[in-house]
């Protein structure tokens, strides 16, 4: 049996599971981007502790998989809830493209601490800052250099080409969130 592990992460993504249990997806410092099963967490009479939410900073204590991809979560305590993040429909956009990235630009099981510490920045920087076409742009061009590949004048193509050396599409969000900033 694998040993329980204690990493820093915030939820990237979550679904539900069954009536009670959650698929939590977390970017995390240690282990890049991982998955957990919070069971008991909802329901009508939910058992677990805290309920993890999009973009929730937490510490969390989980069992990885033997088998699988989906660890056990035990625990999570929460550090920052990054509640300015919903203030804004294009704020909430922008931070979901910069989480597709850092997931199409890892792997899972690997320390990603860079593109983790640029993530973190960048949803500090959105609780206060309305985004940017320019923002958009430099968070790629940042993901791009600290993944080891160059920032090109042409950073469409040079995302493209790096997440599919990670076998990934570049994130359909990315479209979204440029829509949504008037960029065409």
């Amino acid at each position: 049996m694998k040993p329980e592990r204690t990493v820093h992460g915030i939820v990237v993504g979550k679904m539900p599971f069954s009536n009670t249990s959650l698929l939590v997806t977390w970017a995390t410092v240690e282990m890049g981007v991982i998955k957990t099963m919070a069971k008991g967490v909802s329901g009508p009479k939910p058992s677990g502790g805290l309920l993890p939410d999009l973009f929730y900073l937490c510490e969390i204590r989980y069992r990885p998989s033997e088998k699988g991809e989906i660890g056990a979560l035990r625990e999570a305590r929460l550090l920052h809830p990054f509640l300015a993040l919903r203030r804004d429909w294009n704020v909430l956009l922008c931070a979901t493209y910069f989480a597709d990235l850092l997931a199409a630009l890892s792997e899972p099981g690997t320390e990603i601490a860079p593109l983790f510490d640029i993530f973190e920045q960048a949803l500090r920087y959105l609780e206060t800052h309305l985004p940017s076409a320019r923002l958009v742009t430099r968070y790629e061009a940042k993901l791009l250099e600290l993944s080891g590949l160059p920032s090109e004048a042409d950073i469409p193509s040079a995302l493209r080409r790096a997440v599919e050396l990670h076998g990934h599409r570049v994130p359909a969000s990315r479209a979204k969130v440029l829509l949504a900033l008037g960029v065409s």
